[in-house]
This record gives C-alpha cells, sequence and structure tokens, in this order.
C-alpha cells in the first residue's frame, strides 16, 4: 500500500502539472478584464489564402463564397485551391469559384503539411514575395463576414501567427458533433484566451489561422509533416520564440464528424501525430522548462505528452487501492461509481461552461444544447484508449469527407 501511495502521489503531482492550464486559463479567460492585443486603425495588408483539399466538391465552393463575401478589400485577399490526390471534381468547382487552383497528385508525401508546403511553394513561384500573411483553411470551413478584417486590426505581422475562434456547422448533428463543438471552443475561446491574459503563446488547432509571411520565408517553406502538423507548428513557434496570438472577434465554423468510428479514426491520426511529435521535439521542450521560457515550454509539453496514459495509470493504481482497503465488493462498487460520477462531473462542468459562454453562437434548441453536452465527458474518456492504441498501432493520414452545405 505505501508503495502504492507513492505512485498514486507521482501521478497526482504530474497530473496536477500537466493539467494545471485546463483550470487557470478557463478562469483567467472567463474573469480578467485584460484585452488581446489590437492594432485598431491599421493599413490594410495583403494576404494569400491557403486551401488544400481532397475530394471536397460538395463544401469547397461554400468556402470561397464566404472569402468573397468578407468586409474587407476583396483586391487584397488571393485565394489559392490545392486539389491534392483528388478523383472528383475539387479541381472544376474551385475554378468556377474564382480561386486560383492548383492539382497535386503525389501517393508517397500523402497528408495536409506535404500539401500545404507543395502550395506555398507555387504560390510564391507564381507571385514573389508580396504577402504579408497566409491564411490557412480546411475546405469545409466557413467564415464569419467581418473575419479577415478583424484578423487584420490584431495581426502584427512578420514572425507572429494568430487564430481565431473555432464554432462548428453542425452541432446537433449528434451527441459526437457536440462533443467535438464544446471541444473547440473550449480550447481556442477558453484556454487560448487564458494563454493571451498570461502572455504564452496560444495553440494552432488545425485551421483557421493567419501566419506571418517572415515565419513561412525563414522557415523555407511549410516544413512540418506529422500526421498533426498544426500541433509540430505549435511546438516549434514555442521553441523559436514565434509569437501565437488570438482574435477573439473572429469567429469561423467547420464540420465535425458526426459518427463515432469516424471519430475514433480521426483522434487515432491525431494521437498518432503528437507522438510524433513528441518524438521530433520532446528533448527539446523539456530542456526548455529549465530555461527563460519555462512556462511556454511546460505549455507545450502538456500539448504533445500521451497525458491520457497518465489519467490510465491513475485509475489503475486508484483501483489496486479500492481493492486492498474495500471491506466488501459493495463497498469497492459503491467506491469506484463515486469516483467515476466526480471525474464525470468535473469534466461535464467544464464543457457547460464552454457552453454557456459561447450560448449564443450555437444555432441550435435549448434541449439540444443540454441534453448533447452530457456526452462530452465520455468524448473526453474516449482518450484514454485511444491514446494507448495509437502507441502500438501504425496510423496513415486517411481523408475524411464532408457534406455539409449551406442552405
Amino acid at each position: 500500500m505505501i508503495v502504492l501511495e507513492f505512485i498514486g502521489k507521482i501521478l497526482s503531482v504530474l497530473l496536477a502539472v500537466l493539467f494545471f492550464g485546463n483550470v487557470i486559463y478557463p478562469v483567467l479567460a472567463l474573469v480578467s478584464r485584460k484585452k488581446y492585443y489590437r492594432c485598431g486603425k491599421t493599413e490594410k495588408r495583403r494576404y494569400a489564402v491557403m486551401i488544400c483539399a481532397r475530394n471536397e466538391e460538395n463544401v469547397i465552393g461554400d468556402l470561397i463564397g464566404s472569402l468573397k463575401n468578407q468586409d474587407y478589400s476583396s483586391e487584397l485577399v488571393d485565394i489559392y485551391v490545392l486539389a491534392d490526390n483528388c478523383d472528383d471534381d475539387t479541381a472544376d468547382v474551385a475554378r468556377r469559384c474564382g480561386a486560383e487552383t492548383f492539382v497535386r497528385q503525389d501517393k508517397t508525401k500523402v497528408g495536409k503539411g506535404y500539401a500545404l508546403n507543395y502550395l506555398y511553394a507555387k504560390i510564391i513561384l507564381k507571385k514573389g514575395d508580396i504577402y504579408d500573411g497566409f491564411f490557412v483553411f480546411d475546405a469545409d470551413n466557413l467564415l464569419s463576414p467581418n473575419y479577415i478584417s478583424r484578423m487584420n486590426e490584431t495581426f502584427k505581422g512578420g514572425n507572429t501567427v494568430l487564430t481565431g475562434i473555432r464554432n462548428t456547422k453542425n452541432y446537433g448533428g449528434s451527441f459526437v458533433s457536440a462533443a467535438y463543438s464544446l471541444g473547440w471552443l473550449f480550447q481556442t475561446g477558453l484556454l487560448n484566451s487564458g494563454r493571451n491574459v498570461l502572455g504564452i503563446p496560444c495553440f494552432v488547432n488545425g485551421t483557421g489561422f493567419l501566419i506571418g509571411a517572415d515565419v513561412l520565408k525563414k522557415s523555407g517553406g511549410w516544413n512540418w509533416f506529422t500526421l498533426t502538423e498544426d500541433c509540430e507548428f505549435t511546438t516549434y513557434c514555442a521553441l523559436n520564440g514565434i509569437e501565437i496570438g488570438i482574435c477573439r472577434d473572429a469567429e469561423f465554423y467547420d464540420e465535425q464528424p458526426v459518427s463515432f468510428l469516424v471519430s475514433w479514426t480521426q483522434r487515432l491520426r491525431w494521437m498518432k501525430g503528437k507522438y510524433q511529435v513528441l518524438h521530433k521535439y520532446g528533448k527539446d521542450v523539456f530542456r526548455g522548462i529549465f530555461s527563460r521560457r519555462s512556462i511556454i515550454c511546460l505549455d507545450a509539453l502538456s500539448n504533445i505528452f500521451p497525458t491520457s496514459l497518465l489519467v490510465l495509470c491513475s485509475a489503475v493504481v486508484l483501483f489496486i487501492s479500492l481493492l486492498f482497503t474495500a471491506k466488501s465488493v459493495e463497498v469497492l462498487i459503491i467506491s469506484l461509481i463515486i469516483s467515476i460520477l466526480k471525474w464525470y462531473v468535473s469534466v461535464l462542468f467544464l464543457g457547460v461552461l464552454t457552453l454557456l459562454r459561447w450560448w449564443g453562437h450555437i444555432n441550435e434548441p435549448t434541449w439540444k444544447k443540454l441534453i448533447f453536452s452530457l456526452y462530452y465527458p465520455i468524448h473526453s474518456a474516449m482518450y484514454i484508449p485511444i491514446t494507448f492504441v495509437a502507441a502500438f498501432k501504425t496510423v496513415e493520414w486517411v481523408p475524411i469527407r464532408h457534406g455539409i452545405k449551406v442552405k
């Protein structure tokens, strides 16, 4: 028992250190009056929009339409689409909608990282060094009409990165898509806003971000090719002093999986990608914790470390401890149920907190918002087996088809 208690305390300390942001950042985001950086009235910069699409003929036109309907000067925004390994009409649809379109067929270098690097090289070859920044979107995204203008007001340019608020088109599609929605709003709306209060770089979450031209120029293009290129890029920025800010007035929407199996496949890729990032940058991040950039690197470590495995180990230790201390089977079962309920309620609290903060931004009936949020802790718990499986399973990048169009 003494050994178990010691192991339990060690695991508790590690979890507290790695999860500290999940508690502190939301509180700071909600109570702090500190304003995020705003340039105010600033010169309008010129931007390139990079969209890498694979078999996205159903949704690519809606994204291009939302880009063309921005209240920002259209002559300062050039839209580029890469139809990457497509076997549908994505390229033709993008061209008809007015985007400069390229086609790539490469079955060896598969993934968004390779596609972005290819598209960036094509843009520079064609237009040269004329852009102040590069937006990155997925084909299923939609933008609020003032997205680019708000990002422009907040963007410092040069060697910086800026992200917006990631909302969802289909919160009410299923319990799964609702959980995704709350997860993204929690990460971008609360965690990133809390980081902003402390002056810690925010995290890039896959899509809907703006990169300063100098960042890509200095790195020689988009040179992050793991299964989670966004996580790798975020870690690279933390190690190289590149500021990642947030514009809380810039909101965009994307489509989330409604199927549990699709969700499992997608998140399995994410976890495998995080293992890749940990292997590539783990030593540097760990060393950075003991340098002047300690908080930033500790935050970065929390993003790439498989914390779900620590949660699993803690659960196993708790179970063994209860086996030794419980006076009967009934007491053991009751203790386990109480422990599970405590965990469920704590995670549900964060989900409901997120839901209330963004209540007016989710266009669903009240009953659906509330009932669907009950799945959020279960969605989170599934990272435990996913993290375990990803450690041993070979995972490849698999595209997810999207089909929700604007009515």
